[in-house]
């Protein structure tokens, strides 16, 4: 529960005027506002901060292997523009873990943009990656179609032979009347790696 509860308390540390009584609104994204779809794409080709290419869900790899994956918004309309992102991945730990993550994409790509990450600290190796990041500037937002995380996952040497879900929940963003806005659909990614 406390980790659930870190994301509203940074924002209101963070801007307290604009965001005061955020409480537990982490837990409770509001169902209007939010962005057509997050989603976890392994095809991180033609993905920017502010454009996304061709979809994919999965991807097959090696055991050992690190692999590069997006986790995208799509849709955030610019009558509730972001200045926050929150979602929780998870992943089989015993398969997988998440090594690195790049939010300087779209939260950033507003001028002025600062961006505060408050994320779980990487490798994150529980199954369970929490992402929670800010733009220090709320006057800085954005809207439209991007990637918010860019995610380095690593593959176990002895990653058995199967398909490991990545799966994304408790997942939407902050606007900048700090309302938290839910997503309308998630779409999750997996990784098929295979022992040679």
């Amino acid at each position: 529960m406390l980790r659930q509860q870190r994301f509203p308390f940074l924002l209101a540390a963070i801007a307290l005027p604009v965001v005061a009584g955020l409480g537990l609104v982490y837990l409770l994204f509001a169902a209007t506002g939010g962005m057509d779809a997050m989603s976890v794409d392994m095809n991180v080709s033609g993905n920017s901060a502010t454009s996304l290419g061709t979809h994919d869900f999965c991807v097959q790899v090696s055991a050992g292997a690190t692999v590069t994956a997006d986790v995208t918004a799509y849709g955030i309309p610019s009558s509730h523009a972001m200045i926050a992102y929150a979602y929780t991945l998870s992943y089989n730990p015993s398969a997988l873990s998440v090594t690195g993550q790049d939010p300087n994409f779209l939260l950033a790509s507003a001028p002025g943009s600062t961006i505060f990450n408050a994320g779980d600290p990487r490798p994150d190796t529980d199954g369970n990656f929490q992402a929670s990041v800010a733009d220090l500037n709320t006057n800085a937002t954005e809207s439209g179609s991007g990637v918010l995380d860019r995610l380095t996952i690593k593959v176990a040497s002895n990653a058995s032979n199967g398909r490991y879900t990545l799966a994304l929940s408790s997942a939407g963003h902050i606007d900048g009347s700090a309302h938290a806005d839910a997503h309308s659909v998630t779409h999750a990614g997996a990784l098929l790696p295979r022992r040679r």
